[in-house]
C-alpha cells in the first residue's frame, strides 16, 4: 500500500503518477467479541504478522494467513491472497466483514456485502486500488491453538495427488493443506492440524511447530 511493493517488477512505470502515502495506516485498532463473533478491526498497512500477533493472545486468528509475513491487510485484499487454509476458508479476503474505503470522489464509505456499497465490497478483492482507498478492514476471526502438528506425503502421479488433495475438504482433522510439485513425478502434499501442545502428536503427523 501507499506506493510500496514486494513485486519484482520495475516501478518505473509509476512515475509521474499521483501516490497516496499510506505509510501511517498500520495499527490494529482493536480486537473485540461481537454478535457476529470475534472480529479484529485493521488499518490497511497491518502485516500479517502483526495482525497475528494481535489475535493469537486471544486465542484467535485470521481464518487464512498468507505466509510471507510482511505482506499487508489491504495488500492480500487488492492483490488477492491465499495460503494452505484456502481449502476451508478461501481467500484471505472471504475472512472480511466490512472495509472503509475513501472513493475518487473523496467520499469515506464503508462497504459490507449486505449494505448500499456491496457492490464495491465484492469488487475490491483483486481490484488493486483501482476502485477506491481502502482505510480500516474488519476481519472475522477463528479460534487457533498454539502449535501446528505437519505431516508430508509424496506422490509420484499427478492425478493421484490431485484426487488426495481435492479429497482434503472433506477430512475434519486437517486445517491446513497445500501441495507442492517439484516435477511430474515428484509432488508433496503438506498437511497441518492446530494442536494444543508441542507433544501432541498422533499418527502420521510428526512435526510440530509453533503457531506465531
Amino acid at each position: 500500500g501507499g506506493g510500496e511493493s514486494h513485486c519484482p517488477r520495475d516501478a518505473s512505470y509509476k512515475d509521474g503518477t499521483l501516490q497516496v502515502d499510506l505509510m501511517g495506516m498500520d495499527g490494529v485498532i482493536g480486537v473485540q467479541e461481537t454478535e457476529e463473533g470475534w472480529l479484529a478491526l485493521v488499518e490497511p498497512r497491518v502485516t500479517m504478522q502483526t495482525l497475528v500477533r494481535a489475535t493469537l493472545p486471544y486465542g484467535l486468528m485470521p481464518p487464512v494467513v498468507p505466509e510471507f509475513r510482511h505482506i499487508t491487510v489491504g495488500g492480500a485484499i487488492a492483490g488477492i491472497a491465499g495460503e494452505s487454509g484456502s481449502f476451508r476458508h478461501g481467500f484471505f479476503h472471504d475472512a472480511i466483514a466490512g472495509m472503509e474505503v475513501v472513493l475518487g470522489d473523496g467520499n469515506i464509505v464503508t462497504a459490507t456485502a449486505d449494505n448500499e456499497f456491496s457492490d464495491l465490497f465484492f469488487a475490491l478483492p483483486g481490484s488493486y486500488g483501482t476502485l477506491g482507498i481502502i482505510t480500516a478492514v474488519t476481519i472475522r476471526l477463528v479460534a487457533a491453538k498454539p502449535f501446528v502438528a505437519m505431516s508430508y506425503e509424496h506422490f509420484d502421479d499427478v492425478l493421484e495427488f490431485a484426487l488426495h488433495l481435492a479429497n482434503g475438504e472433506k477430512r475434519e482433522d486437517l486445517d491446513f493443506l497445500e501441495g507442492i510439485g517439484f516435477s511430474s513425478s515428484s509432488l508433496v502434499a503438506c498437511e497441518g492440524r492446530m494442536v494444543d501442545t508441542e507433544s501432541a502428536q498422533s499418527g502420521i503427523f510428526g512435526d510440530v511447530r509453533r503457531l506465531n
